[in-house]
């Protein structure tokens, strides 16, 4: 790969990394509607969907490479 590629793709990451996520739009959202408390729970909610994420994501790539061993 050569530098301008990796350039660009550093460039469009920042970009990315920059904009507002659904998760950001959603507290936002219910902070206007609901106040403190509604967007407290909305942060609660969306972390803990987060951590079921990682976790179910953590259980599938193990399962799915635990056949390998150690050929990684």
């Amino acid at each position: 790969m050569t530098i301008e590629w990796w350039f660009a793709y550093l460039l469009t990451s920042i970009i990315l990394s920059l904009s507002p996520g659904s998760g950001a739009i959603n507290t936002m959202t219910t902070s206007i509607n609901h106040g403190y408390r509604g967007a407290a729970a909305s942060i609660a909610g969306l972390q803990t969907g987060l951590a079921i994420h990682i976790v179910l994501v953590g259980v599938g790539l193990g399962t799915l490479f635990s056949p390998l061993g150690a050929g990684l």
